[in-house]
């Protein structure tokens, strides 16, 4: 093993230590604080700790994230996904270090899907969702993973989030998640009939291409057929 890798690997194990020993003093000082205290200052004193270790908590989500290789939208590799589920612990320890660490839940939600059921990765992307109301990327997930279940039984559940992309109130990692979001909704508007909306996202998505948008691997399920 190189030193370098040793070196960080020590580090890491070390933060990580460290981490577990400032929650079980966190916890101690929990527990024995006098029951009069009332549920609040209990609360209280528990969210503090969980805040004071923010910083270290997103250092070691980002971390863990780090090793998964390869990375979110390089994943596959010539790799089913439903082959790469040794990712799936690694990814709910991101989420639950980092519960604004979109990509994470972005990923756990397909692999959900596909090795365990789509009603857990339904749940996953819900709860990324909930984490990151203005997220794009997790919008345009849920919708196109509700979309996939069932189009027109989900119809209710996948026109707000719809509307959420065709908003300017979201937020996007890149011009990519961006893209892909816009497909969704493309798509999903021309199935329920919006067809005005959908030839104008039509005109948004060329404009798009021409800008060099949209030339990366869009085989979301890893099934090896590109999906749009």
């Amino acid at each position: 093993m190189k030193t370098g890798a040793l070196d960080i690997r020590t580090f890491v194990v070390g933060m990580a230590l460290a981490a577990v020993l400032l929650f079980s003093a966190q916890a101690l000082a929990v527990t024995a604080a006098p029951q009069d205290a009332g549920v609040g200052a209990t609360s209280s004193v528990g969210r503090t700790g969980f805040a004071y270790l923010g910083g270290l908590r997103r250092f070691v989500a980002a971390v863990l994230w780090n090793r998964l290789d390869p990375q979110f939208h390089e994943y596959y590799e010539g790799i089913p996904l439903a082959k790469q589920t040794y990712m799936m612990p690694t990814l709910n320890m991101v989420t639950v270090l980092d519960p604004q660490f979109e990509q994470a839940y972005y990923l756990a939600s397909w692999l959900a899907r596909i090795s365990v059921s789509e009603e857990e990765g339904l749940a996953i992307a819900r709860r990324g969702l909930e984490a990151n109301p203005r997220s794009g990327l997790l919008t345009s997930n849920l919708a196109q993973l509700l979309y996939i279940e069932d189009a027109q039984a989900n119809q209710a559940q996948i026109e707000p989030l719809i509307d959420e992309i065709m908003s300017d109130t979201l937020t996007w990692m890149d011009e990519e998640a961006l893209y892909e979001g816009v497909i969704v909704a493309r798509d999903a508007l021309a199935k329920y009939g919006r067809l005005e909306d959908s030839a104008r996202l039509d005109q948004v998505l060329e404009r798009m291409r021409e800008a060099g948008a949209g030339a990366g691997d869009h085989d979301h399920d890893g099934d090896g057929v590109q999906d749009h």
